[in-house]
């Protein structure tokens, strides 16, 4: 640790001191490198990972499904421009199209780690980002998000972009045009560049690497700008204690003051960073930091405290003081948003601060919209939310409107995916590049062509769709959860949950086949959550009524609001039919459950790959019991045609025709009734054998 403090020290130094902001033109030199890629490149460029490029006569190409990142093999210090020109093929994926700051003294020691900067400090400067949703600036360890634009790139148009990294701003030009900009907590000193691109058809044709021409004098912060950027935190604030106390006075004490704070803070000295930043001159410096020590209190669980502070603070911000108190904004929400359960209302507080103080900034919007839907606002965040992919498309999902985002032409890449799969329209998956070789093959084995899938994922999941379990265990080296699959394929169901196979170490102790046998409390010991519907099934199975009672009362606070994203492979059947069957007992109160069989077959039409909306109009008669056949997942169709014949029997009284709908069921091999993406769906493998029990006994 000592030796890399030292290198970045060294590199820090043998440059400029980061803190002389020039802005002229004039401050640039002539490019270090110029590259054209359709030429020589080489000596100047490294592909993070061999053969993420192709050669062409335009420049290179991007073939790789990830990252395909080109480095730039000399360590530069700030500040450094890059210029170059980059396009997505005709027939390329949209996305990045972007610039990566990587400061790791070993950046290049592993290149194919590169973009994830090691731990280190790193910027990206994002076109195109995350799908061509957006542009962006980003600072990671964190993934912090900086600044943000809605500038989307348009496949087949060549552009000239320039990415500007000083000691004290980053930014972002396209075709001479400031897309974004932000300010930066702390300066940046040396580093590496690097082109990449995520997946294939992102073609870089020419590049120019420029540096600024080099101040008389070295800033005297330098050296505790190296000791903090390789979080020695303790070391870098004795470093500023003392240049505060050799220049007093003056600017650099003042900030100097300000750094030691920071370095206090980040060493876990938050009371000693605010006595230090309780001398600070300057009244922009004192009122940054009073923003950084915001975080205090939402760490503390006061957010209404924060909240009061933060308006009080915007009130006196400038433009770049107000950003930075946005970006706070920002954090705090999306680390919020990532609790379990959410914290409501602290969801409420910082969205009323955004209503009152930045309803309109974009870089709020996304983690806005994503707070909203943790709400349950959906029809608002759909309808208000427009510019933001990401929540615009899970809201329509929530309400059931997955089938519009899997046909608009503002979604891409995953949002795309993830509807497809709730929907049902999977048929471009197989060959949609954002699908992994895993979601590739399970797309293929339910459009009933698990065969043209056995090359993908190691025959993962083909073979257990095609029933050859005795393959699948053979192939080595195989994951332990995919050995308990195969198990529970198999019918080894007290295996799978208990100590797995002796061939396969690890394997065993799978949720899902306790789940199967019935010891729920195990699954749920597993899974660290309740399974709300198989206790239901449970409650159901048992004929207990006051545990029926508190099972439908734990379904209907769990289902409110009604959020389509959770009715999924896995709680459809429960949601869908079990809950209208424990709330109606089944036959007993035929109206009230075929009028519930209606609204089901009108509000699921679209969720989980329209599987309860077309088996409830079955059940009622609104659709022929053939249709079935025309779910898209059609690997599941024998099954499915086999319970809702049995369902749809019960519901008129039918015992005969029931039981022959249930026994049909049953008498399927387990690999055609995986019901739930590659295994059998407990909850209607549960509820079949009561139904078979009950009625037999009947």
């Amino acid at each position: 640790m000592v030796a890399a403090s030292c290198a970045v020290l060294v590199l820090a130094l043998t440059g400029w001191g980061a803190f002389v902001v020039l802005r002229p033109p004039a401050m640039w030199m002539q490019p270090r490198t110029t590259t054209d890629f359709a030429a020589t490149w080489r000596n100047d460029w490294l592909q993070a990972s061999p053969q993420a490029f192709r050669n062409s006569d335009a420049g290179l190409v991007s073939v790789e499904g990830g990252p395909a990142v080109l480095i730039h093999r000399h360590r530069m210090q700030a500040p450094v421009a890059i210029d170059y020109e980059a396009s997505i093929a005709a027939d390329g994926t949209t996305g990045d199209l972007s610039v990566a700051w990587v400061e790791g003294a070993d950046a290049l020691a592993d290149p194919a780690t590169f973009l994830d900067g090691g731990g280190s400090r790193s910027i990206r400067l994002q076109v195109g980002a995350f799908d061509n949703t957006r542009s962006g600036i980003y600072e990671l360890p964190g993934n912090r998000a900086l600044a943000a634009s809605p500038f989307r790139l348009v496949v087949g148009k060549r552009y000239k972009i320039r990415a500007e990294l000083h000691a004290d701003s980053v930014s972002l030009r396209v075709d001479g045009v400031e897309i974004v900009r932000s300010k930066l907590d702390l300066p940046l000193t040396s580093g590496y560049v690097a082109l990449f691109g995520f997946y294939s058809g992102k073609v870089f044709h020419h590049a120019s690497v420029s540096s600024a021409r080099v101040p008389g004098s070295v800033s005297p912060l330098v050296a505790g700008d190296a000791l903090f950027l390789t979080r020695h935190f303790d070391d870098a604030g004795n470093q500023y204690a003392r240049i505060a106390e050799s220049h007093t006075g003056s600017e650099v004490a003042d900030e100097a003051r300000f750094r030691q704070g920071l370095a206090e803070r980040f060493a876990g000295r938050p009371a000693q960073a605010r006595s230090t930043w309780s001398t600070l001159s300057d009244p922009k410096r004192r009122l940054r930091a009073s923003i950084l020590e915001l975080d205090e209190l939402v760490d503390a669980g006061s957010m209404t405290d924060a909240a009061t502070r933060f308006s009080q603070l915007w009130i006196g911000a400038d433009a770049e003081l107000r950003h930075l108190l946005i970006q706070r904004w920002s954090a705090w929400t999306t680390t919020t948003l990532g609790r379990e359960p959410t914290p409501t209302e602290t969801i409420e507080t910082l969205l009323w601060l955004r209503d009152k103080m930045f309803a309109n900034d974009h870089l709020s919007g996304e983690p806005a919209g994503l707070a909203l839907l943790s709400l349950g606002h959906f029809t608002k965040v759909a309808e208000a939310f427009t510019a933001f992919e990401r929540p615009r498309a899970q809201a329509l999902l929530s309400l059931g409107r997955g089938n519009e985002v899997v046909q608009a032409d503002w979604v891409a890449g995953y949002s795309r995916l993830h509807a497809s799969w709730q929907t049902g329209l999977i048929d471009g998956v197989a060959k949609d590049p954002y699908a992994s070789a895993a979601m590739q093959a399970l797309a293929l084995c339910k459009l009933g062509q698990a065969e043209q899938a056995i090359g993908l994922n190691h025959g993962h999941p083909a073979l257990l769709h095609l029933g050859r379990i005795d393959e699948m265990l053979a192939v080595r080296p195989l994951k332990p959860v995919i050995a308990s699959e195969a198990l529970i394929v198999a019918g080894r169901f007290a295996e799978a949950a208990g100590d797995g196979s002796p061939a396969h170490p690890g394997s065993g102790r799978h949720p899902l086949a306790m789940q199967l046998l019935g010891h729920y409390a195990d699954a749920e010991g597993i899974l660290g959550r309740p399974v709300p519907g198989l206790r239901l099934m449970q409650a159901l199975e048992l004929g207990d009524a006051t545990a029926l009672g508190l099972a439908i009362e734990s379904m209907g606070q769990a289902l409110t609001p009604l959020d389509h994203r959770k009715v999924n492979s896995a709680t459809w059947f429960s949601r869908c039919f079990l809950l209208p069957w424990a709330q109606h007992q089944g036959d007993k109160d035929r109206t009230a459950w075929m009028e519930t069989m209606r609204n089901v077959a009108a509000t699921f039409r679209w969720s989980a790959a329209q599987r309860p909306g077309l088996l409830a109009a079955v059940v009622i008669g609104d659709r022929p019991l053939g249709d079935i056949v025309s779910l898209p997942f059609t690997a599941e169709s024998e099954a499915l045609t086999a319970l809702a014949e049995a369902i749809r029997a019960e519901s008129t009284g039918d015992k005969a025709a029931a039981l022959a709908g249930y026994r049909r069921f049953t008498s399927l091999p387990l690999h055609h009734r995986l019901l739930h993406e590659s295994l059998p769906n407990p909850e209607i493998e549960r509820f079949v054998a009561w139904r078979l029990r009950v009625l037999a006994e009947g």
